[in-house]
């Protein structure tokens, strides 16, 4: 029975899937594309390197060169952006620091001349207009330049005003890792590829699934941040999060259980991992101490139910709760009930913060019962946490990944129409926003059903300008397929026998993945969190004996964790113009800042 409805699910979503890329092509292709065979190969591009090389290709075949190349245009103040760069190009060149400093104090804005309309960004494949990227490149130099002079600055304080309160005028850029109960390894993605472009921003904030990459992110420096993400596939493979997903003997379930998940926000596996990973990497760390040992600030919202509603904040970090242990917030921030009993020490999620003498107490003598903070619905803008956040941090623009990639369609049109005028992308616009709209006030109302609330309400982010970044929607549809296509692999090498199933899965048996199959060692993380070890590495971690169905099942998510981090990572690539544009200046300006506070004068 269960075969014949995963083989008939599966026949309608390829069917569905098929027509709707019909659909798109229809609608976004011209008649004859001879940029179509490049824009497939910039899809399949393996790095950012090789997709800026196709970007350029097709932006040269598609004429948007000569766009980039002219700077009028009706979308910014061209004109504004144009005199400012022959002032501070002409004050440097003349070494004039005092013109220089009083160019910057008086106008150095993220927006100025509307330079982050995200429509200036939507033209060509790489970059934007030449003009608004040698302003920002004169910017940095200036400001670089007035770093490193000896002469203009009365003292080393005064350096460290000008800096300070430019960085202050400027604002603080924030990343927000919202949701994802099914593809939240995308957010790790995402992560990832912000900080090897140097775009990763000091402020981050989480809310459920993204609450628990937001803590692993917040959790280590910079020099261990890129090591324990390459790693994580292979150590949430070690990990035993102690829930295993329902199906019978042959393993058809998977397909319905999939659906399953989508309906009641049930959180796979390799979730499950990631949060006992986080768990045992974290242990009793509070927010203060994660904030002095990695210099970022960790945000996590919850939403408690409570009968005194100002009793316990909403929006967690190092100011507001700064002795409260990062993992009870993470719990809360999942809500109660949600992560099996196995993962977690209970069901009842107390938030535990530390006394003067170290020791853990319960934050409030209640038992509060928390809400996943995705379902928070604010009647209020001005009670959002994220415009808390915005007062607290100073942040005026925020990076929002979205794990939804069945909202691909809605919130990434403007990158889908990439290159194209005309009514087209205008529709979608309209469409999107009024659409958005209408579920808000629905879900603010309380007429909408939890479900759509859930699957296609985001809260909205008060404080600033944004940019939203959703993963593709293949990979939902690729999920269930890999998940299907991964089955009759297993069927096929049961077929050819143990002795050819075991080539075919020798490349997971490879000793400098799993060169020591003992059991966990929870002590590790204990030392590394004591800061005697360096971050878990796959080599480093330590396995129960397995049998070869384990190591093929503990290979299948080892893999599912490595498509979700690359589709996280490849879905930033098209906004790395538009985050480069509005947060370059302000990283200089921390780097400048954090250097000159280190300085001797």
């Amino acid at each position: 029975m269960w075969s014949v409805i995963t083989a008939l699910f599966r026949v309608l979503l390829e069917v569905a899937y098929y027509w709707y890329k019909q659909l798109e092509h229809y609608l976004i292709t011209p008649a004859f594309d001879p940029t179509a065979p490049l824009k497939q190969q910039l899809l399949k591009a393996t790095d950012y390197e090789e997709w800026c090389a196709i970007a350029h290709q097709i932006d040269s075949a598609l004429g948007n060169d000569l766009w980039r190349q002219t700077p009028g245009s009706s979308k910014y103040d061209y004109k504004l952006i144009s005199t400012r760069l022959k002032q501070l190009a002409a004050a440097r060149d003349e070494e004039n620091a005092s013109e220089l400093v009083s160019l910057l104090r008086s106008g150095l804005l993220r927006n100025l001349g509307s330079i982050a309309n995200s429509e200036l960004y939507n033209r060509s494949y790489f970059g934007t207009k030449l003009l608004i990227e040698e302003y920002i490149s004169e910017v940095i130099g200036s400001l670089e330049y007035l770093a490193d002079t000896r002469t203009y600055f009365a003292s080393h304080q005064a350096k460290l005003d000008f800096l300070h309160d430019t960085r202050q005028s400027f604002g603080r850029s924030g990343l927000v890792l919202h949701g994802g109960s099914m593809f939240g390894m995308c957010h790790v993605g995402v992560v990832k590829g912000l900080f090897l472009q140097g775009l990763l921003p000091r402020i981050v904030s989480g809310a459920t699934v993204g609450a628990l990459v937001a803590a692993l992110v917040c959790f280590v420096n910079d020099d261990e941040l890129l090591p324990v993400l390459n790693d994580l596939p292979h150590a949430l493979a070690c990990v035993h999060h102690g829930f295993s997903e329902p199906s019978d003997s042959t393993g058809r379930r998977k397909i319905t259980t999939m659906v399953e998940r989508i309906l009641s926000a049930e959180y796979p596996p390799e979730l499950l991992s990631l949060a006992e990973h986080v768990r045992l990497l974290l242990g009793d760390t509070t927010f203060e101490q994660a904030y002095l040992k990695s210099d970022r600030v960790l945000n996590i919202t919850i939403t408690p139910v409570t009968a005194k509603p100002h009793s316990i904040p909403t929006l967690l970090n190092y100011l507001t709760t700064p002795n409260m242990t990062v993992w009870s917030a993470v719990k809360a921030s999942l809500g109660t009930g949600t992560l099996p009993h196995s993962t977690t020490d209970t069901n009842d999620i107390v938030l535990m913060c530390k006394d003067y003498r170290g020791q853990l107490k319960p934050y409030t003598t209640e038992l509060v019962t928390f809400l996943p903070a995705n379902k928070a619905i604010y009647g209020d803008d001005r009670a959002s946490p994220y415009t808390k956040q915005a007062e607290l941090f100073n942040v005026n623009n925020f990076t929002v990944s979205l794990a939804r990639p069945y909202l691909a369609p809605l919130f990434a049109g403007e990158q889908t129409y990439r290159g194209r005028g005309g009514w087209l992308p205008r529709l979608s616009k309209v469409f999107k926003l009024e659409l958005q709209h209408r579920l808000r006030q629905l879900a603010k109302m309380g007429m909408l059903p939890d479900l759509v609330h859930r699957v296609l309400v985001d809260e909205r982010v008060q404080g600033g300008e944004d940019v939203t970044i959703v993963p593709e929607l293949e990979s939902l549809v690729k999920d269930i397929l890999l998940d299907e296509d991964e089955e009759e692999e297993d069927a096929n090498d049961e077929e050819d026998g143990p002795d050819e199933a075991s080539e075919n899965d020798e490349d997971y048996h490879d000793e400098d993945v799993f060169q020591n199959e003992k059991e966990i060692d929870t002590d590790y993380y204990d030392e590394y969190n004591s800061g005697t070890e360096t971050p878990p590495q796959h080599a480093a971690l330590k396995l129960t004996h397995r049998d070869d169905d384990d190591h093929h099942a503990l290979r299948k998510r080892s893999k599912k964790v490595e498509y979700y981090i690359k589709t996280g990572e490849h879905s930033i690539w098209p906004f790395v113009s538009i985050i480069w544009a509005r947060c370059a200046v302000e990283f200089v300006l921390d780097d400048l800042y954090s250097k000159a506070l280190r300085q001797k004068y």
